[in-house]
């Protein structure tokens, strides 16, 4: 179990197969076995299954972008990178850049603001990383629309045949004032 404390908010991270007793925390536990509840995130997660094909993970190169034109701006590709653990964007869809007010592509998770080593974001995606399989958590939302209230973020891994994790897939919902979800 990880846990990390995220503007005085401690937020709990099960590894893949751990129990955890909070696991109706909202705020940033990973749910491992039980379904995101937004349309969007659950699309994009059995676009991920669809493309394991019986293994462990799909790779990048698994990924079509005319397979899910309609799901492109609310996803996030992210390289992993190790030694020490940093991951940066490869890509950010239009939605989520719109909501968030700036787009981070390019930019490595360690040097953003948001996204620095005790953020929410870090911990969940190297949650992800390491556990080698996919989830889903409630992120605080670090954007400046004020009529965003949260994010709710699937993550999945990419990786080769050898099983290492090379890429993040995100999907990503916001959650409105007016509790209607914006996607992408």
């Amino acid at each position: 179990m990880d846990r990390v404390e995220v503007r005085g908010q401690v937020i709990t991270f099960a590894k893949s197969g751990e129990d955890d007793a909070d696991s109706g925390h909202r705020g940033g536990l990973v749910h491992w076995s039980e379904p995101p509840p937004g349309a969007v995130l659950r699309e994009v997660l059995a676009y991920w299954r669809r493309q394991c094909d019986s293994r462990a993970m799909p790779s990048r190169q698994d990924l079509d972008p005319l397979d899910i034109p309609n799901l492109l701006g609310g996803i996030m590709l992210a390289d992993v990178m190790q030694n020490p653990l940093d991951f940066r964007y490869r890509l950010v869809g239009t939605g989520i850049a719109e909501r968030l007010a700036h787009d981070d592509t390019g930019a490595r998770f360690s040097l953003l603001a948001a996204h620095e080593r005790s953020s929410a974001m870090f911990a969940f995606a190297s949650a992800i990383a390491r556990g080698k399989a996919p989830g889903w958590a409630d992120i605080p939302y670090f954007g400046t629309n004020p009529s965003v209230l949260g994010m709710r973020i699937v993550g999945m891994p990419l990786g080769e045949k050898d099983g290492l994790v090379n890429m993040l897939l995100f999907g990503v919902e916001f959650e409105a004032l007016a509790a209607t979800p914006i996607t992408g």
